[in-house]
């Protein structure tokens, strides 16, 4: 039953006590985040990562408990943003709170078809899979959220992720089916800075064994010093980055009020410029209108 633990004596060889198992509705992943940067400077680094794959229809009890889900989408409201039909499931890539403390540049949510319709594998391989990206900028903690097509799908960019980027960009973004492993890339297109200018990318294994569904904090000794306190990691990772890109000559770009380039964001692709307008559509959250888009 959702939120059932269990608690499971280590075996002989290992670090000795016990440990709290939660079964129901998450699996975790192990991997590595890669981001690289081409220009105007270049700048590329690659650290591991522990996260998790969450059923929002039977999430785990430390979900609600420890405040994160009121943070995401619920399973129902994914489904209706996504316009999915009934019966799909919703499933949410994200690090756990650590501590009361979070940090998640981007979530990306899963709706699939039922396991009994043969889930994804049975879709037609041009029937696109439905995805939402969730997207939080630093430091100001501005969200956006929008559905893409996870087989690749172009969008325009449409928060002010970071200030050492401006807002010219488009994005590529592509997450296939979960499973044994877990796959997300996004790439960045730029009128003056080029074709991929930006990639960053998620590349993660299902956990064997009781670590499958523990949270970081929970794992024996050796897990928890390779991973406890990810959005700890990530944040000051963020900032160590933010510090070596200004120190290789970046300017700093103050955040713009989202309804100032919304607007004229909306202007120009209407006009038919160049540099916004194409085969990616203008994401709602801005005021365009080919994708769907939720407010923060």
């Amino acid at each position: 039953a959702a939120g059932r633990s269990l608690w499971l004596r280590r075996g002989a060889g290992a670090e000795g006590g016990l440990m709290r198992r939660t079964d129901a509705g998450v699996d975790f992943y192990e991997g590595d985040v890669w981001h690289c940067r081409r220009a105007p400077v270049c700048n590329s680094f690659t650290y591991g990562l522990r996260t998790a794959v969450i059923s929002l229809d039977s999430p785990p009890a430390w979900f609600r408990a420890s405040g994160q889900a009121a943070a995401h989408l619920s399973a129902q409201s994914a489904r209706e943003l996504c316009r999915a039909p009934p019966g799909y499931r919703v499933l949410l890539q994200a690090t756990p709170l650590s501590y009361g403390f979070g940090e998640n540049p981007l979530c990306v949510y899963f709706v699939v078809p039922p396991e009994d319709e043969g889930g994804e594998a049975a879709l037609p391989p041009t029937a696109p899979l439905l995805r939402i990206a969730e997207v939080t900028n630093n430091p100001w903690k501005e969200r956006v959220r929008f559905v893409f097509d996870g087989r690749g799908d172009r969008v325009r960019k449409c928060l002010h992720v970071s200030p050492l980027m401006d807002m010219e960009a488009t994005w590529t973004l592509t997450a296939p089916t979960v499973g044994e492993t877990l796959s997300v890339t996004v790439e960045l297109d730029h009128p003056t800075l080029g074709a991929k200018f930006f990639t960053a990318t998620l590349r993660a294994r299902r956990c064997a064994g009781p670590a499958r569904h523990l949270r970081s904090e929970e794992l024996p000794l050796g897990g928890y010093i390779a991973w406890a306190c990810a959005p700890q990691r990530v944040f000051a990772r963020i900032y160590w980055q933010a510090v070596k890109l200004l120190a290789k000559g970046l300017p700093f770009l103050g955040n713009p009020p989202i309804a100032d380039y919304a607007l004229d964001f909306k202007r120009r692709a209407e006009a038919g410029d160049a540099d916004v307008s194409g085969p990616a559509s203008v994401c709602p959250a801005i005021g365009g209108g080919g994708k769907a888009a939720a407010p923060p």
